[in-house]
């Protein structure tokens, strides 16, 4: 029975090489595929981080939060004619200034010029 298994582990070495490499913490020999290594993967704890890349990590996700914000409200104007060739944009100066949202400073200036040019305004607006 000896010689059986000893000659198994002849052909079975001379086919894969055994080896200690990788793998100190282990008694017997192994064979040499380190997936089987418990010192194969390495843990590292994270690193917490400094200030500064924290508030870059801030920016960075406020920053993309409003180019949403604005990618939101603006495909309604750019993707559609309705708000620049078809009165969206005096629809929207009109409620504003019948609802009483307008400041009083505002009211002349949106009465007179906003609405007199409102397509050229609205083109501004919305690609602006």
């Amino acid at each position: 029975m000896t010689l059986k298994l000893s000659v198994l582990g002849f052909f079975v070495s001379s086919i894969l090489p055994l080896s200690f490499k990788g793998c100190s913490d282990l008694r017997a020999p192994v064979l040499n595929l380190s997936l089987f290594c418990p010192t194969r993967f390495h843990y590292h704890p994270p690193v917490p981080l400094s200030p500064d890349a924290r508030n870059s990590r801030a920016l960075a996700v406020l920053r993309i939060g409003v180019g949403l914000f604005f990618l939101i409200f603006a495909q309604y104007k750019i993707l559609s004619t309705e708000f620049t060739l078809h009165g969206g944009f005096q629809f929207w100066i009109k409620k504003f200034l019948t609802e009483g949202g307008a400041y009083p400073f505002m009211v002349s200036t949106l009465r007179n010029f906003v609405l007199s040019h409102a397509t050229p305004l609205a083109f501004l607006v919305a690609y602006g």
